[in-house]
């Protein structure tokens, strides 16, 4: 019931047509897209795990679904799994079903994902954002 925005990271190549046809139709499919202009409108996320959108989907209480791939995406991903804002699974071990189960379980208004998510956001916002971090290392430079 859904409907997937799909953001590659890059333009479209002749070697994913046979999977973009597969798509519901009407989804969009990006090589980028604002998150500003995007997030907000989230019911939930399956991502790769990157600490851009990591945050990005912390501070719009968005509940995740990670897929890491490379680099220090495993430890966003056991990030949110401990923050219990979301679910992870291996790429070798995603298949359509696991992940239409995991979104049954992150979508609902009142799931316990969407509860810790909107809480999270708050401890976010307390924090003061990137303008409070970065005065505190300026206060404490050299």
């Amino acid at each position: 019931g859904c409907l997937p925005i799909v953001v590659l990271g890059r333009e479209a190549r002749p070697d994913d047509e046979p999977w973009l046809r597969r798509l519901p139709t009407g989804t969009p499919v990006r090589s980028l897209i604002a998150f500003n202009a995007v997030l907000p409108y989230l019911a939930a996320a399956i991502y790769h795990g990157g600490a851009g959108t990591t945050h990005a989907l912390i501070t719009e209480a968005v509940p995740h679904i990670v897929v890491p791939h490379a680099a220090d995406q495993m430890y966003q991903a056991q990030g949110v799994v401990r923050s219990r804002i979301g679910l992870y699974f291996a790429a070798r071990d995603v298949t359509i079903e696991r992940l239409e189960a995991a979104l049954a379980t992150v979508l609902p208004d009142l799931s316990s994902y969407r509860q810790e998510a909107r809480r999270l956001q708050a401890e976010f916002a307390a924090l003061g954002g990137a303008a409070t971090a970065a005065d505190a290392i300026e206060r404490n430079l050299p």
